[in-house]
């Protein structure tokens, strides 16, 4: 057919045609309304549906369009009935590629409806987004869940991806993610799926905001090296069995949930977040925990928070905080490697509000608050060290009658052959029992002469480094909130003592450094990051004046140096700018011959140039570090005779030759001046 003078037509129409076509064209079809335009001088394509159509004698038509990518375009109907898998997947690839196969990252949005599709057929690639409408853009299974099924509903298969606004249900994994990084789910509902949100070793991934309910297993399992994954403001209530899964997952944040509900109504297991294998650096901070159980209240994993016992499991740097535990056994700690934390909690109607046992290494527990405690099991604090020889030690802070009407609610039960102790002390203080660890622990001084990671009962850090930089290393700053030490270097030696942290900044730099003598840093976490609040000068170098007639290195505490060039050109080397950040020195020369003072810096440049050269007696230059280089900040210059008294060196008046240069001399200061603006124009 010819196309007719015609502006509204349909798609059908459009690939029929052939012959005369007008250049610019709308197309009526419900759902994938839209301008189009003839193209000349595109790249050859295909025929998608939604975004390029070729007419019967291969003409082709692209859609005009900016922004999203309307799955709808591509035949999707949206009407729960239909395989809409096709037309989705001609969405998805159009989105990830151009006409010249480069990466675009466009938005594929799922208007209002049911889309029905078949398992394992929607994959993600790199820097694609996927947008809904909320509850309303519902991604429906066209198969079935069965137990230790695979079918998946939307797979992660790209880095910098996002999904976001969608209802996802049917599906043995809603949303599954592998290996892949920097990918972000929020503001999605994750229901009646068998597992809600599945993700195997990635890492540096969000899932933020989510609805994650109903499902028939597990709300979210994160495992094997799944770390740096940041689970936040999500509820997770009312699955079937467990609210998260954690098995080897690493520096995972788990903050700002209402984790409840989660319950096996018949047989196994019921917990809100279930943690094994072995991990680090888990901070689970600002949640709500609240009857999350097994059926009938059974079996030790029907708790809030379950850490397994098995002798394999280990955890360092564990962090529990600030959250609230309602109803039922709380915590359960097996296994915990090392500096953990349970700080800062509210228990609500607990049987055992904090049970630990199988554990090694030190566990700290401050400021935790319990409420009501079930009448058959009166016990905030059940440590049950059975069946592992094992050296732990329970550190408790905060007021003792918070734990309980008194320490019998403190509980212990310990299997012969096995070491360990609880540690408190407590004292009258204003007519109550506080219990006062961190008070003893925190006096603690170290004098350190190698490399050391910094330990949580630390206080003050003595630094040594006579024959090398030393390295002290901080602890995340989120399990150690408000916590200080001061890091001073004792040695007057020229190497540094080097602070840095594996979890961020220092005080918005990767490492902060100590190069003099009794110099030290005063150093607190705000709970995000480190942060210097005092840094502590050695007053000794202020006035520090030193004369040298031969080849220098400074020294760290040096202030003036005055060089005496008169047997030959002397060179001061200047130290890593790096390591002296503000550090200021003046260098003047008073010696009246023509050999030079060669300034020179081991890395780095002197403002801008290798090195700084000057001979004229009393000239001086003040250098300054800006932590990458040495920059010039004054310079004063010998200031020349006048012409009426001037003598040449033999004491006899100028020749004319000397009189011309000192003339040519003062005419181009002159010129710089005016220049300047500092003489006005003649």
């Amino acid at each position: 057919m010819t196309l007719q003078i015609n502006y509204n037509i349909t798609i059908a129409e459009i690939r029929a045609s052939e012959g005369d076509i007008p250049s610019q064209l709308y197309t009526t079809d419900i759902g994938q309304e839209g301008h189009w335009y003839y193209d000349t001088i595109g790249i050859p394509s295909d025929d998608n549906t939604g975004t390029i159509l070729i007419t019967k004698d291969n003409k082709r038509f692209k859609r005009a369009f900016d922004g999203l990518v309307n799955v709808k375009w591509f035949g999707a109907t949206g009407n729960g009935i239909d395989d809409d898998s096709p037309a989705i997947k001609k969405a998805l690839l159009f989105a990830s590629l151009n006409e010249t196969s480069l990466v675009l990252g466009r938005t594929i949005f799922f208007p209002k409806g049911q889309y029905k599709v078949q398992p394992n057929q929607i994959v993600l690639p790199n820097n694609v987004q996927i947008e809904g409408e909320g509850k309303s853009s519902l991604l429906i299974s066209s198969g079935s869940i069965s137990s230790g099924g695979t079918t998946k509903g939307i797979t992660i298969d790209g880095n910098n991806t996002s999904i976001s606004k969608l209802y996802i249900r049917g599906f043995d994994y809603g949303i599954y993610l592998n290996t892949k990084q920097q990918n972000i789910i929020k503001e999605c509902v994750l229901s009646y799926n068998r597992i809600g949100i599945w993700t195997d070793s990635a890492y540096i991934n969000s899932i933020k905001n989510n609805y994650i309910t109903f499902n028939l297993q597990c709300g979210i399992v994160v495992l094997n090296n799944s770390f740096q994954l940041l689970i936040k403001d999500n509820v997770i209530d009312n699955n079937s069995g467990l609210g998260l899964f954690l098995l080897g997952a690493g520096s995972c944040t788990i903050k700002d949930n209402t984790i409840e509900g989660n319950r096996n109504n018949t047989t196994g297991t019921g917990c809100g977040i279930f943690i094994t294998g072995t991990q680090s650096k888990l901070v689970i901070d600002n949640n709500w925990f609240e009857q999350n159980q097994s059926a009938n209240y059974t079996g030790e994993y029907s708790t809030d928070i379950y850490f397994s016992r098995s002798a394999s499991n280990l955890w360092q740097d564990t962090l529990v905080a600030d959250c609230v535990i309602d109803e039922y056994k709380s915590i359960p700690l097996g296994n915990c490697v090392s500096n953990s934390y349970i700080h800062n909690n509210n228990h609500v109607f607990t049987k055992n509000g904090i049970s630990i046992g199988c554990s090694v290494g030190n566990i700290y527990v401050s400021n935790e608050s319990f409420t009501g405690l079930l009448n058959a099991y009166p016990r905030s604090i059940y440590l049950n060290w059975s069946g592992l020889a094992v050296n732990t030690n329970v550190y408790l802070d905060g007021d003792l009658a918070n734990y309980g009407a008194n320490s019998t609610t403190i509980n212990t039960q310990m299997s012969a052959g096995v070491s360990g102790s609880i540690i408190f002390i407590d004292y009258p203080l204003n007519g109550s029992y506080k219990i006062r660890t961190k008070d003893v622990l925190d006096t603690s001084i170290k004098t350190i002469s190698s490399n050391y990671n910094v330990n949580d009962l630390d206080n003050t850090i003595l630094v040594n480094t006579p024959s090398s930089n030393v390295y002290v290393v901080l602890k995340n700053p989120a399990l150690l909130k408000g916590k200080s030490y001061i890091i001073k270097k004792i040695s007057p030696d020229v190497n540094a003592v080097i602070i840095s942290t594996a979890y961020g900044l220092v005080d918005d730099q990767p490492y902060v450094s100590l190069k003099m003598q009794y110099d030290a840093y005063y150093i607190i976490s705000n709970g995000n990051a480190w942060n210097i609040t005092g840094f502590y000068k050695n007053m000794d170098d202020l006035n520090n004046l030193k004369l040298v007639s031969s080849n220098y290195s400074i020294a760290n505490n040096d202030n003036t140096i005055l060089v005496d060039t008169t047997t030959a050109n002397t060179y001061v080397t200047l130290t890593n700018p790096q390591f002296l950040k503000g550090k200021s020195i003046t260098v003047k020369k008073i010696s009246p011959d023509s050999n030079s003072v060669v300034i020179i810096t081991s890395t780095g440049t002197i403002e801008g140039q290798p090195n700084l050269i000057f001979n004229i007696q009393n000239d001086t230059y003040s250098i300054k570090s800006d932590g990458t280089n040495w920059q010039i900040i004054s310079k004063l210059k010998k200031i020349a005779p006048s012409v009426d008294s001037a003598t040449s060196a033999s004491g006899a008046s100028p020749t004319q030759a000397e009189f011309n240069a000192l003339l040519a001399e003062l005419r181009d200061l002159k010129a710089k001046m005016r220049n300047a603006g500092l003489l006005s124009p003649s």
